[in-house]
């Protein structure tokens, strides 16, 4: 749950999370209200933050969003720390995204789009290549795709590309399967909140829309 903005000087980040709770074994629903008096955010309907105007956090928020997800593993150790690699691949499932605009003369968020995730819409949604600074993995656009209704993001360990045609051929010549990870079964919802030591060179996934 955090705020990054710039002052008109530097890079600032307002950061705070949500404490006891476990996202692991069910579906939640996760909300964030953004307009010029306030920022919330709420999971299953329980509000967990709270940022009022008078932050500079929310007065410095003057600009066009886009609205993204992703799925990736930092540099610093305190956001996985007891995660094992040795379970990879790892998923996020999304089961819709709705957005709402807000009309400040009537103080009211209106309705505006809803993705169900049926198929990926090109038009409104771009997935991410590379990576960026205190990120140890790389955007691979392959890994984010929609499946069963749901988006997907998947984190797998990063194979050259030998070593993935070998994967595929081992399992082609024992089993008699190609390896497509839109197969994937897609009631299996992992957690994950960061990384440990471990977790260096992997290959992960970012979904976002232009604007929102």
């Amino acid at each position: 749950m955090n705020i990054i903005y710039g002052d008109g000087h530097e890079k600032v980040e307002s950061h705070d999370y949500a404490h006891r709770f476990d996202p692991h074994d069910d579906w939640h629903v996760y909300e964030m209200e953004w307009t010029p008096h306030y920022v919330s955010w709420r999971i299953d309907g329980r509000e967990m933050r709270h940022v009022e105007m008078e932050d500079p956090a929310v007065h410095h928020l003057d600009k066009a969003q886009s609205l993204r997800m992703n799925f990736w593993t930092p540099t610093f150790h305190s956001w996985g720390a007891g995660f094992n690699p040795v379970d990879m691949p790892w998923y996020v499932l999304y089961d819709y995204v709705e957005v709402f605009t807000y009309d400040e003369e009537h103080n009211e968020f209106k309705f505006h789009w809803r993705d169900d995730f049926d198929s990926f819409d090109s038009g409104k949604w771009h997935k991410a290549a590379g990576g960026f600074e205190s990120n140890t993995s790389v955007f691979h656009p392959g890994n984010a795709y929609t499946s069963g209704g749901h988006l997907v993001l998947k984190m797998e360990p990063e194979h050259t590309r030998a070593e993935d045609l070998e994967i595929r051929q081992s399992l082609h010549d024992a089993f008699g399967m190609d390896l497509d990870h839109r197969k994937l079964n897609p009631r299996r919802l992992e957690k994950f909140r960061g990384r440990n030591n471990d977790f260096s060179d992997t290959s992960s996934s970012e979904w976002s829309d232009y604007e929102s």
